[in-house]
C-alpha cells in the first residue's frame, strides 16, 4: 500500500536528485509513469556508490544497465509530457522510507537500492534476477561500503558514533 504524501524532507539530497534523475528518465523516454526501473536505470548509471555495491556483489554494473535499458524501452510510450510517480514507485519509496526507519537515518541511496531489490514482480525484478543480484545480496554489499564524502571530495569509511545526515539538519537552527 503506498503513501499518499512523499516526505521529501526524509530523504538525504542525493536520493531526491535521484528520484528528480528517474522521473526525468521516463518524461525523456515519453512514459506517463515513473516507474521503479526508471529508478533502477538512474540509480546503477550515476551513482558511484550503487556501482560499487554492485560489485562488491560480484556483478558488473554495466551488465544491470544493459538489461535495465532493454527494459525501459519496452515500457509504453504516451503523448503525456510529464510523467508522475506510480504506485509500484510508492510503493517503492515506502519501502525505503521502512529501511531508512529501521537504521533511524533519512532515505539514503542505499535505501533506495535495497528497496528496488525488493521488487517480488516486474522489470525490476527480472533484471535483477538476470544478473543474480537480490535483496539479501544488496543489503549486504551496500552495508559492507557504507561511506560518505568528506569536503574534500574523497569518501573514507564512517565510524558508528559519527552522526549521519546532512550537517545543517544535524547542527543547524531553524530561527
Amino acid at each position: 500500500m503506498s503513501k499518499l504524501t512523499l516526505r521529501l524532507e526524509a530523504y538525504e539530497r542525493d536520493a531526491r536528485q535521484l528520484i528528480a534523475a528517474a522521473q526525468s528518465l521516463a518524461d525523456e523516454r515519453g512514459n506517463s509513469e515513473v516507474e521503479p526501473l526508471h529508478l533502477l536505470y538512474r540509480l546503477v548509471e550515476g551513482t558511484e556508490s550503487v556501482q560499487e555495491a554492485i560489485r562488491r556483489a560480484g556483478v558488473d554494473p554495466t551488465d544491470v544497465l544493459v538489461e535495465a535499458e532493454a527494459e525501459v524501452r519496452r515500457l509504453p510510450r504516451s503523448g503525456g509530457s510529464v510523467s508522475y510517480l506510480s504506485p509500484r514507485t510508492l510503493d517503492l519509496l515506502t519501502r525505503a522510507d521502512g529501511e531508512a526507519s529501521r537504521d533511524g537515518t533519512k532515505v539514503t541511496v542505499a535505501h533506495l537500492l535495497v528497496a528496488a531489490a525488493q521488487e517480488t514482480s516486474g522489470p525490476v525484478r527480472d533484471v535483477l534476477r538476470a544478473v543474480g543480484l537480490s535483496a539479501p545480496i544488496l543489503r549486504a554489499a551496500a552495508q559492507s561500503g557504507a561511506s560518505y564524502t568528506n569536503k574534500d571530495g574523497g569518501s573514507r569509511p564512517s565510524s558508528s558514533n559519527e552522526p549521519q545526515g546532512d550537517p545543517l539538519d544535524l547542527y543547524g537552527r531553524d530561527l
